[in-house]
């Protein structure tokens, strides 16, 4: 064997060594950015989570809640700030998880968990009215895709008669 050959056979050597080193690092990259994506939707969703417990584990922020949800005429002064405030805050996750799904960092099915709850949401009198005074606030594809999803849905009533499916403890 002769040094030719011998530099030959460790230039192949390296080569493989190189393929193989890059392979793992996109390996790991793939990995990595698989993490974030998990952290961003667990992120979203812990968020919507938490508004959805601010309703339901508080009397009072239901009852504004079902109140606004037939217009924000029916709240006070005092209780249509406490009302925005709380769409404020879920709004911006919706808004998160529409550019994390629309950046691919969400795959559709996770995001569809937190957006299709939201366009029957959205679908409220106080929710469209806050929607209408308050859409300047976010950002333009996201504002284009409420709209489209109010659009599509006009006439839904997020808590109309199929809401009411197994009867309200309301009418007794």
């Amino acid at each position: 064997m002769n040094w030719e050959m011998i530099t030959a056979f460790a230039a192949v050597i390296g080569s493989i060594a190189i393929v193989a080193s890059l392979l793992y690092v996109a390996h790991q990259m793939k990995k990595a950015t698989r993490q974030r994506d998990l952290e961003s939707y667990h992120s979203v969703l812990s968020e919507v989570d938490d508004f959805c417990k601010l309703i339901a584990e508080d009397h009072a922020n239901s009852d504004i809640w079902w109140r606004a949800s037939k217009g924000i005429a029916n709240l006070t002064d005092v209780e249509r700030v406490r009302y925005f405030a709380m769409l404020f805050i879920l709004f911006r996750s919706w808004e998160k998880a529409f550019h994390y799904q629309s950046g691919g960092e969400l795959e559709e099915w996770t995001s569809d968990v937190i957006t299709k709850p939201m366009a029957d949401f959205a679908m409220s009198d106080g929710v469209q009215e806050y929607w209408a005074i308050r859409k300047r606030w976010y950002a333009a594809d996201f504002r284009d895709w409420v709209d489209k999803q109010i659009k599509e849905r006009s006439g839904v009533d997020a808590y109309g008669e199929e809401f009411r499916i197994f009867g309200s403890a309301d009418a007794k």
